[in-house]
C-alpha cells in the first residue's frame, strides 16, 4: 500500500493546510527522528552521548527514576528487555509516555531503588541508562508535557530556495489557521503492521478467534519478506505444528500464541498471553480508528470554523494549556466565556473518543458506527471488564510549538538532493508524523 492508503486505512483522510507538499524520506535512519521528552516542569530529556553518565545520585526515597535513550525499539520492547535483565515483572518498570519505534528517543522512566546496582550495569543493545537519581513517587503514565522533535528529511529534489519557500509557506498556513487535525498517528496502529485497530474490532465483537488469526496471519506489505512468507504459509494452510518450526526468532508473541494453540486450540487462554497493555492497545485503536474516520469526515466544517457555535463541545485547558476532563456543551449563557477562555489557549473544540458512556452523539458519528456495525454499548466487555471504556473527549486540533526550519544542507545518504532538519514541540497525545505530512509528501523507504 502506498502511505496514503495506509492512513486512509487507519481514518486519516484528510489535509489541515492546502495539499501541495515536496517529495522526501522520513526515518532513513533512526536518527533520523530525534523525540526528547519534555517534563512537566518544562524541561527536556536531553540524549547525551557521554558513557560515563551511568552516574546514581544520593538513593535515600523508595523509587529512582532514569533517562532511557533508546533506538530502533518501541518502548514496551525496551522495558521488556530491561525488566528481563532485573528479573522483574515488565509492570514494575513505569514511564510517562510512548514513543517513536523508528527513532532516537529519550524519556523518564522508574523502578524501585533495590535495583539501582543491575541498572547501572546494565548493557542492552540500542539501549543507554543514565542519570539514575532518587524520588519520592514513581514515574506515572500522562505526568510530561510533551515532546521536542529534531527531524531530518532526506532524498528532496527541489533546490535549497524552494524548501525555504515551501516550509516557511506551511508554517505560515498552520500558525494562521485552527491548527493541524489532531489524527492519531500511525505508530498508534502499528508503523510496520497497523492491525491494532482490527483487533480491537473483533473483540468488539466478542470474537476472540479473529481477533487472535488476525494477529497471526494478517500481512502488510512493509513488513519483511521473511514475516509476510510465515504469515501467508499460516494463513493458506493452519498448520500450527509447522508454524512452530518456521517461526522467525523476533514474532515473540505470535511463538507464545501458536504453542498455546497447539496445546489445547483454546482462543480465550491464547488472548490472555497479551500482556494487559496490548490488550487495552487493541480496544484504544480501534477508538482511535473511529476518532480519525469521524475528524474526517467533518474537517471541512471543523478547518472554516472561527469560533465555537451552539451546541459545540469545548474542553477546558490546563494553565500549561493541556487538556482536563472538563468538557461543556456551547450555550448562549457560556458562549462568551468559552470564547475568553480560547482567546488564552484555555479552551478548545473537542470531539469524542467513542465509549459506552459517550452521551453526545451526532447523525456522522451515528452513521459511521452503524457503517461499522459498532453499538456504544459494545465498548463495556463482559468477558474483559479491564478492557471497557467509559470514553473521553479529545481536542480536534494541535498546534505546534517553535515549529522553524533549522537547515537545509547537501544528502550525503541520498546524491544529489538535499535534505532538511525541523524543530518543533508538541504535546502529549499529538503526533510528529501528523505534523510532518503537512509538510512532506513520504517516499517508500
Amino acid at each position: 500500500m502506498t502511505s496514503e492508503k495506509i492512513e486512509r486505512f487507519c481514518g486519516i483522510q484528510n489535509y489541515s493546510t492546502p495539499k501541495n507538499q515536496i517529495y522526501g524520506k522520513l526515518k532513513t535512519r533512526p536518527e533520523d527522528f530525534i523525540v526528547e521528552e519534555i517534563d512537566l516542569d518544562g524541561h527536556t530529556c536531553k540524549i547525551c552521548d557521554n558513557n560515563n553518565l551511568n552516574h546514581v545520585q544520593d538513593i535515600s526515597n523508595k523509587f529512582i527514576e532514569f533517562l532511557l535513550v533508546k533506538k530502533n525499539l518501541d518502548t514496551y520492547e525496551a522495558i521488556r528487555l530491561i525488566s528481563s535483565k532485573l528479573n522483574i515483572p515488565k509492570g514494575f518498570i513505569s514511564f510517562a509516555g510512548m514513543k517513536d519505534k523508528r527513532a532516537l528517543t529519550c524519556q523518564r522512566m522508574s523502578a524501585h531503588k533495590s535495583h539501582k546496582e543491575v541498572l547501572k550495569s546494565i548493557k542492552i543493545n540500542n539501549i543507554k541508562i543514565y542519570n539514575v537519581k532518587s524520588i519520592n513517587n514513581p514515574v506515572k503514565l500522562g505526568d510530561l508535557y510533551g515532546n521536542y522533535f529534531t527531524i531530518t528529511v532526506r532524498d528532496i529534489l527541489e533546490s535549497p530556495e524552494e524548501i525555504t519557500k515551501h516550509v516557511e509557506s506551511k508554517i505560515k498556513a498552520i500558525e494562521s489557521g485552527n491548527g493541524v487535525l489532531n489524527y492519531f498517528g500511525l505508530q498508534r496502529f502499528g508503523d510496520v503492521r497497523p492491525i491494532t485497530h482490527i483487533c480491537g474490532k473483533f473483540l468488539l465483537k466478542n470474537d476472540i478467534e479473529s481477533c487472535i488469526k488476525t494477529y497471526l496471519y494478517y500481512v502488510c506489505e512493509d513488513e519483511v519478506p521473511l514475516h509476510k512468507e510465515f504469515r501467508l504459509n499460516l494463513l493458506n494452510q493452519w498448520n500450527l505444528k509447522q508454524a512452530i518450526r518456521e517461526i522467525p526468532r523476533n514474532l515473540y508473541y505470535e511463538k507464545r500464541i501458536i504453542e498455546e494453540l497447539i496445546k489445547n486450540e483454546d482462543y480465550l487462554k491464547a488472548f490472555s498471553i497479551f500482556p494487559s497493555t496490548l490488550q487495552r492497545l487493541f480496544v484504544n485503536a480501534y477508538q482511535s480508528f473511529i476518532f480519525n474516520k469521524y475528524i474526517s469526515k467533518k474537517s471541512i466544517i471543523f478547518l472554516e470554523k472561527k469560533g465555537f457555535n451552539l451546541n459545540d463541545q469545548v474542553m477546558i485547558l490546563d494553565e500549561m494549556g493541556l487538556p482536563t476532563k472538563i468538557v461543556q456543551t456551547v450555550n448562549s449563557f457560556n458562549k462568551d466565556h468559552l470564547m475568553r477562555l480560547k482567546t488564552h489557549h484555555r479552551a478548545c473544540l473537542t470531539a469524542p473518543l467513542i465509549g459506552y458512556e459517550t452521551k453526545k452523539v451526532d447523525d456522522i458519528l451515528i452513521d459511521l458506527l452503524q457503517e461499522e456495525e459498532i453499538n456504544i454499548e459494545d465498548f463495556k466487555f463482559k468477558k474483559f471488564k479491564d478492557l471497557s471504556s467509559k470514553g473521553l473527549f479529545r481536542p480536534i486540533f494541535f498546534n505546534p510549538k517553535n515549529l522553524q526550519l533549522l537547515k537545509i544542507r547537501k544528502d550525503r545518504i541520498f546524491k544529489n538532493k538535499n535534505k532538511l532538519i525541523l524543530t518543533f514541540k508538541l504535546k502529549k497525545g499529538t503526533y510528529g508524523t501528523i505534523l510532518l505530512r503537512e509538510i512532506i509528501k513520504n517516499k517508500k523507504n
